[in-house]
């Protein structure tokens, strides 16, 4: 008697689907998608998810709802419904509401049931474990709508007073974000051409950002200005990443390595003398070395990003008259 009932009012209630309605709710329940919190929800209630947080990740959300073991006895006495436009904005202490069913069915059979709903355009999987309904959340919804009703009669007041845990959380795409973050010699007034690879293969990054599959991936940037840099970072589902790298000019360094005594000229300038490299212009050199009345001259290219160092050897040589 009981599926008969409920079954003629079912198809009242499927009749209606998809055309605009208003409606009133037992009580008026506001869930955060990322809060991971609960709310206890009656049999004519209704509970809005807010769908807050990082919704360039999201894929769909998954809604749990935990029935009370005594409602089983009257397991097709109560139906869910998904809305969609409803207005006003949902919140608490609101009971009246107007909006377009868009799915409606009876409670499963279960003490636990996950509903599965994916964001339009996204291809989400289906397991075992999940209900994935009909329906799409549009990437412009800023929340779900699913409320809960009785549909069938008699059914005993302790029954009525059943609550079901409904909770939600989110199902994200399998990436993440890659904040890169590039700065430049402080001798620059703007950068230099540079390119940059991510996993071998030419990359362009966004206003320093770039979303990219879970794992580990390997950042090159590769430059006639600059050094190359190398780098390995790793991904993690919908979590940001950040890499900071420092970019180095290429800078070509010349050492000369003569006698205390020895007067050194590069280019017909005076060289100070130093153990350490200095940084010279790419092209053509000549350095000139005068120890005494030697003079020794020798003309040289210095190629961009190479170290040279130039040393003066005195021989010396021994000749045996006989």
């Amino acid at each position: 008697m009981y599926k008969i009932r409920a079954g003629l009012l079912c198809a009242l209630l499927f009749a209606g689907t998809l055309s605009a309605e208003t409606f009133r709710v037992g009580n008026m329940h506001v869930l955060s998608l990322s809060s991971g919190e609960s709310v206890s929800a009656g049999l004519n209630d209704a509970v809005a998810v807010q769908l807050t947080g990082q919704r360039e990740y999201l894929m769909g959300i998954d809604i749990e709802l935990k029935v009370p073991p005594e409602l089983m006895e009257f397991f097709d006495s109560t139906a869910y419904m998904v809305y969609s436009q409803v207005t006003p904005e949902p919140a608490e202490g609101v009971i009246d509401y107007s909006g377009t069913r868009v799915h409606t069915d009876i409670l499963p059979v279960k003490l636990s049931t996950t509903l599965r709903m994916a964001v339009e355009n996204e291809s989400i999987q289906s397991t075992p474990y999940e209900t994935i309904l009909p329906v799409t959340i549009a990437v412009t919804d800023t929340f779900v709508f699913i409320r809960f009703q009785q549909v069938m009669k008699g059914i005993p007041d302790e029954i009525m007073k059943s609550k079901i845990m409904v909770s939600a959380k989110p199902v994200f795409k399998d990436i993440g974000e890659l904040k890169l973050s590039l700065s430049y010699p402080e001798t620059q007034t703007k950068p230099n051409p540079y390119t940059i690879f991510i996993d071998d293969a030419p990359a362009t990054v966004k206003n320093n950002s770039a979303y990219l599959a879970t794992g580990i991936h390997h950042l090159a940037v590769v430059s006639d200005y600059y050094r190359n840099e190398v780098r390995t970072f790793n991904i993690e589902q919908a979590k940001t990443t950040n890499l900071s790298i420092a970019l180095q000019e290429i800078v070509s360094t010349l050492r000369v390595i003569a006698p205390e005594t020895a007067v050194v000229e590069l280019d017909g300038n005076s060289w100070e003398k130093t153990d350490k490299a200095v940084s010279i212009e790419p092209g053509n050199h000549i350095i000139r070395f005068t120890v005494g009345d030697y003079e020794a001259e020798k003309t040289f290219t210095v190629i961009n990003g190479k170290s040279y160092v130039l040393s003066l050897l005195v021989d010396i040589q021994i000749t045996e008259n006989p």
